[in-house]
């Protein structure tokens, strides 16, 4: 009996526990404020989860959805990504991240920004 107990006490507390989750993107050093014209910059992704930089890939992807792929680089913590994005004339492009977090999740997403008129 006491076997029984323990086994079903076990089979719950597995049953229960928290399952790991995707890494998000939380924050990103671009925000809501359009990046310069002709001016390249660093852009920083923030991950609520570590992120395996070196099997991690970001793509830039402009209104004529043509892609560039970017290089990628750890950033200051384990959660995240530095990106280098050229130079870019004014308008409207995503970055398109495929991060895989250091809990073996792969996560896809795009973010949207803007590059600010001359």
């Amino acid at each position: 009996m006491r076997r029984s107990v323990a086994l079903l006490v076990l089979l719950v507390a597995l049953r229960t526990a928290p399952a790991s989750a995707h890494a998000i993107l939380v924050r990103s050093s671009i925000g809501d404020r359009p990046l310069a014209a002709d001016t390249a910059a660093s852009v920083t992704l923030r991950f609520n989860a570590g992120i395996e930089a070196k099997l991690s890939k970001v793509v830039l992807i402009d209104a004529q959805h043509t892609e560039r792929p970017l290089s990628v680089a750890p950033g200051a913590s384990a959660g995240e990504l530095a990106v280098d994005v050229p130079a870019l004339a004014p308008g409207t492009y995503g970055l398109r991240y495929r991060v895989l977090a250091a809990d073996g999740h792969l996560t896809d997403g795009i973010l949207k920004f803007t590059v600010a008129p001359r």
